[in-house]
C-alpha cells in the first residue's frame, strides 16, 4: 500500500520478467577525492514505490563533538533541504528553548511551482539548443565509470538484491 492505494509488487507488473532481478532501489555513498570535500560523504538514493515521492538535496551538518551533547541534550545536527521537484528550501535546526532546553524547529521558504514539469523544461531546452540541463560526454563517461562496478556486483550476485514491500522503507540504513 502507498497511502490508500494498493500497488502490486514490481515483479507482478505486466511485462516484468521476475527472473531478471531488476533493481528498484539503490543507495550509494560516494566520496570525492579532493581536499575540499575530504571526509564528506555524498549519499545518492533512488527508488520506486516508496512511501512518498521526493526529489531533494539534503545537506546534513556534522553533529556536535562527542564531549558536547551531555551539556546540551536534545541538540540534533542541522539539515538544509532543497526541493528539486517542488521549489522550497527548509532548514531543520535546534533552537534554544526556555531553561536552555533544545527545541527542534523547521524554517521553510517556498516559491511558486514551475509552469512546466521537469521533463517539459528538458524538452524545451533541447528544442531551444540550451545545453544547461544536459551533461557533457566526459561527465557521462565518469558517471558510468562510477556506476559500472555497482551494476557488475549486482549482476555477479556479490551484492544480493533485497526486497521491500511497496510503500515501506527500503532495506538498509534509514533515509
Amino acid at each position: 500500500m502507498i497511502g490508500t492505494r494498493e500497488v502490486p509488487s514490481y515483479v507482478d507488473e505486466p511485462g516484468v520478467d521476475p527472473s531478471r532481478n531488476t533493481e528498484t532501489y539503490a543507495s550509494l555513498t560516494l566520496r570525492v577525492n579532493s581536499p575540499r570535500w575530504h571526509g564528506v560523504p555524498f549519499t545518492l538514493r533512488s527508488g520506486k514505490a516508496l512511501a512518498a515521492d521526493s526529489a531533494e538535496i539534503a545537506i546534513h551538518v556534522r553533529p556536535l563533538p562527542g564531549y558536547l551533547p551531555g551539556q546540551w541534550p536534545g541538540v540534533e545536527p542541522n539539515v538544509l533541504t532543497v526541493g528539486l521537484a517542488e521549489p522550497y528550501v527548509r532548514l531543520s535546526t535546534t533552537l534554544n528553548g526556555p531553561e536552555r532546553t533544545a527545541e527542534i524547529r523547521q524554517l521553510e521558504a517556498r516559491s511558486t511551482p514551475p509552469r512546466f514539469t521537469a521533463y517539459a523544461h528538458l524538452i524545451l531546452d533541447m528544442l531551444n539548443s540550451n545545453p544547461m540541463l544536459f551533461i557533457r560526454g566526459d561527465e557521462a563517461e565518469e558517471a558510468w565509470r562510477i556506476i559500472d562496478p555497482v551494476m557488475n556486483a549486482w549482476a555477479a550476485g556479490d551484492v544480493p538484491m533485497q526486497e521491500y514491500p511497496a510503500g515501506q522503507a527500503p532495506p538498509g540504513p534509514p533515509s
